[in-house]
């Protein structure tokens, strides 16, 4: 124990107690850095979120016009849907029920286009019409219209950039188209039954 003891009286003599002294009063900080990289990776990110879950519309006539929401104004002739994106984006929007064609009712071309299948609520009949997108809703006009001249039965929009947007969904109906899945391509002379008729749309929000 003395040895051990002599070796470290000596080890301090050698760095001279003035200079330890020194050293400690002076206040200086020890100081080593060192870096450390932090990184975040965004990945690609979409939502679409409803934020209206219907468009309930009452036909004040069977005539056409009185039915095609495109050019009105007022809140309730749009559901409104809105679509957040950090990337590049497109819509489709397609139904669950498909759609039909009038084929008994309508000349042609458009014998061949492809109705929207609004279906009665009970009694299984269906009419037509078509459905829009409207980039701007509550303005005039309409964006985006039914491919009804294809077999896709959908709107298929452009690509958008980056942008936390919200659209609108509105329709054209039809009612003196009337079908049902006895009569699929339509029924002469029929008027549509009282009642409500419907179609889901299915909106899909993908990045490109």
């Amino acid at each position: 124990m003395k040895f051990r003891s002599f070796i470290l009286v000596g080890a301090v003599a050698g760095l001279g107690v003035a200079g330890m002294t020194a050293a400690f009063a002076s206040g200086d900080p020890v100081v080593d850095t060192g870096e450390i990289e932090v990184r975040a990776e965004i990945a690609p990110f979409i939502e679409l979120t409803i934020l209206d879950s219907a468009l309930d519309w009452r036909a004040p006539t069977f005539e056409r016009a009185d039915n095609d929401l495109a050019n009105n104004t007022d809140d309730g002739a749009r559901a409104r849907f809105s679509v957040e994106a950090n990337t590049n984006y497109a819509l489709t929007v397609t139904t669950v029920d498909g759609c039909w064609n009038a084929s008994n009712l309508l000349n042609a071309p458009e014998a061949s286009f492809r109705q929207v299948r609004f279906k009665h609520e009970t009694n299984g009949d269906w009419i037509g019409g078509t459905l829009f997108l409207d980039r701007h809703p509550g303005s005039r006009g309409l964006s985006y219209s039914w491919n009804n001249d294809g077999a896709d039965c959908r709107i298929a929009t452009g690509t958008y950039p980056a942008e936390n947007h919200i659209w609108g969904l509105g329709a054209a109906f039809r009612p003196r188209l009337v079908g049902n899945a006895d009569n699929p391509g339509g029924i002469a002379g029929q008027l549509p039954a009282p009642g409500v008729y419907s179609a889901t749309a299915r909106i899909t929000a993908a990045t490109q």
